[in-house]
């Protein structure tokens, strides 16, 4: 009864998004709470190629606050990384599923650079990617011995899970929040393709507070991000209608005359995703964008009402890592 219930409403939030009108009663009724928003950036970079699991656990993270090389534990690594991605108010669930998708993907990086000075970058002082115990005791102050006991819990209840996919370890990139459907890997990355990163409808993403957002762009600030554009003198024909894949992400767009892909004028213009719309009006460029992030993967907004909605951690992995499964290493 209750997939049934379950598949029910996702069917009706589908018809809704496509057409593209959500009754504003149940978009107020329904939207997560603020204190569980994901954060404004989600930093998961592809790895190269997918390779096996070494055995090795300890993460050397190139600090770019400082430059120096730090070496962490994946097990004091992971409660102090899940804070990076997702507030202590999510559903416990949605934590758990968002800690092993942080060892699948953070741990094949490792693997992948496993001779190297050292495994990826970071910046601990914006809190990007892994900030050690102290910055967070500092921000956090009286609540910090509850917060880090409870995450370190959940954490501890994950310890050693990883995500696979005909056994190999998989790339597992996340984000904050989809358009509506997360999106194949080649569309961001070209050229990779994996059946386990494939796009999955999203329709309770559309229903995030911070779902929708609008930036403006004077002529001058589009010429200085695009220096090679030769532009004309009607800003109004700068771009072209854009071609959208079945994401609603823009796969290309002209400048111009110039072409560029969407995650290409995402990177240009700052946007906060590459599912976009533009219009020129009052002697300014509106940018309207749908969700945030790159899109490929696990949306954290959706892992959370997922959670919301009963739904375990490896339901939530599941869902938006189709065909994966979860496997425990034998150390910690």
């Amino acid at each position: 009864m209750k997939k049934t219930l379950r598949s029910l409403f996702l069917s009706a939030l589908i018809l809704w998004l496509l057409i593209g009108l959500i009754p504003p009663a149940v978009y107020y009724l329904m939207k997560p709470s603020a204190s569980i928003l994901p954060p404004e950036s989600s930093a998961s970079p592809l790895p190269e190629s997918p390779v096996p699991h070494s055995g090795s656990t300890a993460f050397r993270i190139l600090d770019t606050a400082d430059h120096t090389v730090l070496e962490v534990s994946e097990a004091d690594f992971l409660p102090l990384a899940l804070l990076c991605e997702m507030s202590p108010d999510a559903p416990k669930e949605a934590l758990k599923a968002q800690a092993v998708a942080i060892a699948t993907h953070y741990g094949q990086l490792r693997d992948i650079n496993l001779d190297s000075e050292y495994h990826f970058t970071c910046d601990t002082s914006k809190y990007g990617i892994y900030a050690p115990k102290e910055k967070w005791a500092e921000r956090f102050n009286d609540e910090w011995d509850t917060i880090y006991g409870e995450i370190s819990a959940l954490c501890a209840e994950v310890a050693g899970q990883h995500l696979y996919y005909e056994g190999e370890l998989i790339t597992a990139p996340f984000f904050a929040i989809s358009s509506g459907c997360t999106q194949p890997n080649e569309n961001v990355w070209s050229g990779s393709s994996l059946p386990y990163l494939r796009g999955v409808v999203c329709p309770f993403d559309v229903l995030h507070s911070t779902y929708r957002a609008v930036i403006s762009f004077s002529p001058e600030e589009v010429k200085s991000a695009f220096p090679d554009v030769t532009f004309t003198d009607d800003p109004a024909a700068w771009f072209s209608a854009p071609t959208l894949y079945t994401s609603g992400y823009v796969e290309k767009i002209s400048v111009c005359g110039t072409e560029y892909t969407g995650v290409e004028m995402r990177t240009a213009l700052n946007l906060r995703s590459a599912a976009f719309s533009v219009e020129y009006a009052d002697g300014a460029f509106q940018f309207t964008t749908n969700g945030h992030g790159h899109g490929v993967g696990m949306s954290q907004a959706g892992a959370i009402a997922l959670a919301e909605q009963g739904d375990g951690y490896k339901d939530i992995l599941s869902y938006f890592y189709p065909g994966t499964e979860i496997k425990t290493s034998g150390h910690e």
